[in-house]
């Protein structure tokens, strides 16, 4: 970013990369006036901020604001999608009743015990990790501001590394293994892609 002066007015020049935005505001604050113009059109020649004597540019302040929701949102999202994991793991064992003589709260016994397990049993940790990544990825895409869908898909990839941690821990069958990778985790992040994009009303995946 360079710097002019133009009869007493400072003149910020703005990449060619921001021109994307199509961004006109005028701010009045401490007596000051400042007026952002950038393109719309992304062939135009670079934008071109006037600024009376107020050091701080508006882009640069939406795009730090931008970046932290941003975080914010994929921090919120693995929060709430674990939560909502943990919760379904410790409702399942008083829903379905473990075999006699396991202990679902213990790695060990559960390991040892894999062998007991009936399908039934690996319903509630399927539903922790399914519904826990598209709680997560739903929360997220509706609190990010921009790149909203990858920003969902971090969640699933995050959840699906936690996924594939989870199978070198408890030797689980190869069937649940299977299934477990290759449902529970980006297929759910994105259906809540999909649900967040309905919510939002179609709200396309902004990039600032």
């Amino acid at each position: 970013m360079t710097e002019g002066e133009s009869g007493g007015v400072r003149r910020r020049r703005i990449p060619r990369n921001l021109s994307r935005i199509g961004l006109r505001v005028g701010i009045k604050a401490n007596n000051a006036y400042t007026v952002f113009i950038i393109p719309q059109s992304v062939e135009s020649r670079e934008g071109t901020a006037y600024t009376h004597g107020w050091p701080t540019t508006l882009f640069g302040i939406i795009q730090m604001k931008t970046i932290l929701r941003n975080i914010l949102a994929v921090i919120i999202g693995l929060v709430v999608g674990g939560a909502l994991n943990m919760a379904l793991i410790t409702v399942g064992p008083h829903v379905i009743a473990p075999p006699a003589g396991v202990d679902v709260t213990n790695a060990q016994s559960l390991a040892a015990s894999m062998h007991l397990l009936e399908p039934k049993h690996f319903l509630f940790p399927f539903l922790a990790h399914a519904l826990g990544t598209l709680m997560g990825a739903l929360i997220a895409f509706l609190i990010a501001t921009s790149n909203r869908s990858a920003l969902a898909y971090a969640i699933g990839a995050i959840s699906l590394a936690g996924g594939i941690a989870a199978t070198f821990m408890f030797p689980a069958p190869l069937w649940f293994i299977i299934l477990d990778l290759a449902v529970a985790y980006i297929p759910m992040a994105w259906i809540g892609i999909q649900l967040g994009r309905r919510i939002k009303g179609n709200a396309g995946d902004a990039k600032i």
